[in-house]
């Protein structure tokens, strides 16, 4: 095992809300790959294990020498919460008996991988982009773990699931991946895709107490906080409990000389055909998200809310578009 390796620089200062950079070589020194890396910033019990210095990968093999098929698993967590440590849904046991090669990473989450201004400050999709350049990092590495760059297969439950439709959509993951495994959830919904997300950066800026008039000098605040100020206004970030579980949306970024992650609507690309054809497996997971509903079922005032406006908050816990004709309609159906 070998865990905890950095595969981009550490998102700190001007490098936080945009594209990713490359690791530089550490070359003399020798990089200390025995224990997981820190969590991406998250609302977490134990915060000694959080940093932002988080975009990490683990390798499991079980011979350096060879060729052996590569597993990248994606992890969960509605984008917000989550990581790709072996002691949290991402360990190796449940693969090692194969012969194959494993590998799991950490993305940045919540608004610090996926603010979206619609602007140059904060194109978005940086935690998408942080997956494209882990799978970068495989196909420079994975043959010195005795993995195939040949022979990637892409393996995400929940929102990793909807990072896998998403890659083979985006223009950056091409051919870095062969195959893809989604597991109880996709990118096509009722939600559309837009450019920007600058109502919700404007309500993280406002619990960050940081001005909202200029775009530029928002972000520039926003960068200058710590991250904990983050992970303290989580709860801010929601309409009511964690609802929507989907919060933080992915974008068709607008074009300031970045490298685009989304340069259409998903529906457009699929439609038209032009995307990374590959062999896929598509199902559902028994019980997805089965946490979520408890947790509104018992707690009294959420419930109280679906009581009173049933229509306006199951449109939002479902994902559905809020407060129009079509979603009110929906969500009478769902009662029903």
């Amino acid at each position: 095992a070998f865990r905890g390796i950095r595969y981009a620089e550490p998102p700190l200062g001007d490098l936080r809300f945009v594209n990713p950079q490359p690791v530089k070589p550490w070359s003399p020194k020798i990089f200390d790959a025995s224990e997981d890396g820190p969590m991406c910033p998250q609302p977490w019990d134990n915060m000694t294990d959080v940093s932002e210095d988080c975009l990490r990968l683990n390798v499991y093999t079980k011979d350096l020498k060879g060729r052996r098929p590569v597993i990248v698993f994606l992890h969960p967590g509605g984008f917000y919460v989550f990581s790709g440590q072996s002691k949290y849904l991402a360990g190796p046991e449940h693969f090692m008996d194969r012969d194959c090669v494993l590998v799991s990473l950490n993305y940045r989450l919540g608004s610090l991988g996926f603010l979206a201004t619609g602007s140059k400050e904060a194109p978005g999709n940086a935690g998408l982009k942080d997956q494209v350049l882990a799978l970068r990092w495989i196909q420079q590495h994975i043959q010195r773990f005795g993995g195939d760059p040949d022979s990637v297969t892409l393996l995400g439950y929940s929102a990793g699931s909807i990072s896998v439709a998403l890659h083979m959509l985006s223009p950056m993951s091409r051919g870095l991946f062969h195959r893809g495994i989604c597991m109880s959830a996709a990118p096509y919904g009722p939600v559309k895709y837009k450019d920007n997300d600058l109502q919700l950066a404007k309500r993280q800026a406002g619990l960050l107490k940081c001005p909202q008039e200029s775009i530029g000098e928002m972000v520039e605040c926003m960068r200058r906080k710590p991250y904990l100020d983050y992970v303290s206004t989580y709860n801010g970030m929601f309409e009511f409990g964690w609802n929507p579980v989907l919060n933080w949306r992915i974008v068709v970024e607008k074009d300031f000389g970045q490298e685009r992650y989304l340069i259409e609507s998903p529906f457009k690309t699929a439609r038209r055909g032009d995307f990374h054809k590959v062999a896929l497996i598509t199902g559902i997971t028994e019980f997805e998200f089965l946490s979520g509903a408890f947790f509104d079922l018992r707690n009294e005032s959420i419930v109280n809310r679906y009581n009173r406006d049933w229509e306006h908050y199951a449109s939002i816990a479902l994902l559905l578009e809020q407060n129009s004709t079509q979603s009110r309609a929906a969500s009478r159906v769902f009662r029903e």
